[in-house]
């Protein structure tokens, strides 16, 4: 079904610039705006595409004055699929659209966006064909209530048993190369469509991603610890981070990682991010 598409990939010039990606639905620019705002803060210059739903004439007019491509999509397109797992596949037919008029980005950043904040240039390292990016190291799969409940949701037990002792890794921030991404999304698609209807609920897309990062499905895959270049905090606990008077988020390693995401399980962060990328009134 896609043998075409990655063959004219191979052909396709990746010298666009850089792409970072990510869905917005029933959002306002002032939850929008530290994503924007963080990202203008480090000097990027590349492209930035949101697929939209829902939003207000305000808030279109903020991402336009920003500089943010605009994809329009159904929300129940996909239907039963839950937004969360069907946004691969509205990503998958943005790519594959591109593949065929335009050049492919030699980077690709999948991610959450309300929940995202820049401290750098993300791609200031080389993407790989995949890269995918751990959580904490504690807790382990199994360990974790929810990615355990997700995994014997579209799996089973047999499945769940043999990531149990895995770390978590994220679904909320990928990154690629341009070809990577039409691979990774191609397999994503694959698998979802085979889920059971009882799996097809919100998050099924981790389950999804972690059994691609786990079997190893794509070859050229690199998988970096919680701080290396994303820093994951849902279960990074509180002493270990520190807030620098200059904003600065630094994890257990003391690194300021380019992307921060889940900030706002923490308070203080949240208070702090919301306060220096305001919107002016």
């Amino acid at each position: 079904m896609f043998g075409q598409p990655l063959a004219n990939a191979s052909t396709v010039s990746h010298s666009a610039p850089p792409l970072i990606i990510g869905l917005v639905a029933n959002y306002s620019a002032d939850q929008l705006a530290p994503f924007i705002f963080s990202l203008k803060a480090i000097g990027y210059s590349g492209e930035v595409v949101f697929l939209v739903n829902n939003l207000s004439s305000e808030t279109l007019a903020f991402l336009k004055q920003h500089a943010i491509g605009i994809v329009p999509f159904e929300p129940h397109r996909f239907a039963p699929y839950h937004i969360h797992n069907s946004r691969f596949f509205l990503y998958l037919e943005y790519f594959l659209t591109r593949l065929m008029k335009d050049s492919l980005p030699r980077a690709v950043l999948f991610t959450d966006v309300r929940d995202v904040i820049f401290q750098g240039d993300p791609f200031s390292e080389p993407a790989n064909v995949l890269d995918v990016f751990y959580e904490s190291e504690r807790p382990k799969i199994g360990q974790c209530p929810i990615n355990s409940r997700w995994i014997r949701n579209c799996f089973g037990e047999l499945l769940l048993q043999e990531v149990a002792e895995s770390t978590i890794s994220c679904a909320g921030t990928i990154m690629t190369d341009g070809v990577g991404a039409i691979r990774y999304l191609i397999e994503m698609f694959n698998i979802l469509i085979l889920l059971p209807k009882h799996a097809l609920n919100w998050g099924s897309d981790q389950a999804v991603h972690n059994l691609i990062v786990h079997r190893g499905l794509i070859d050229g895959m690199k998988a970096h610890a919680n701080g290396e270049r994303v820093l994951t905090l849902n279960n990074v606990k509180s002493e270990e981070i520190r807030l620098a008077p200059n904003g600065q988020i630094t994890g257990a390693n003391g690194y300021p990682s380019p992307i921060v995401h889940q900030y706002d399980r923490h308070p203080v962060l949240a208070n702090d991010v919301a306060n220096r990328f305001r919107i002016a009134s």
